[in-house]
């Protein structure tokens, strides 16, 4: 039952540090963040589509946390 209980706290603690969670990208050649809101501030001068990614995928298109969403 112990060993049970210490995969599961090692599988949920994996999963709480997962960088899969939802963030906002505007495509524009200029931009250079990624938001937590589709309706951010900082996306509002937005001219092209606002796609929806992962934090991963956000940084490997080399954007930062913005810094509205991420004080």
């Amino acid at each position: 039952m112990q060993k049970f209980i210490t995969i599961l706290f090692i599988n949920l603690t994996l999963l709480g540090c997962s960088n899969s969670d939802k963030v906002y990208i505007c495509n524009g050649p200029r931009s250079e963040a990624y938001h937590k809101s589709s309706h951010c501030q900082g996306l509002r001068k937005c001219s092209t589509e606002i796609e929806a990614t992962d934090i991963a995928t956000a940084k490997e298109k080399n954007r930062r946390a913005c810094g509205y969403c991420y004080k």
